[in-house]
């Protein structure tokens, strides 16, 4: 059975959810972002504390 986003019903487009990834491991983070792009959402990957905050 096929799951319907948000929208899909009627032919709308659901806006893109946001996630921000922190790891200080580049890889766990890229492959953890990658993974939720396959599901829809938009992410950003970053590997630097003091840049965690200012996101």
């Amino acid at each position: 059975m096929q799951q319907l986003r948000s929208g899909e019903a009627n032919g709308a487009v659901a806006p893109r959810r946001r996630i921000l990834i922190c790891d200080d491991e580049c890889e766990i983070a890229d492959m953890v972002a990658s993974l939720m792009e396959r599901e829809g959402f938009s992410c950003r990957a970053c590997y630097d504390p003091p840049a965690k905050r200012s996101r």
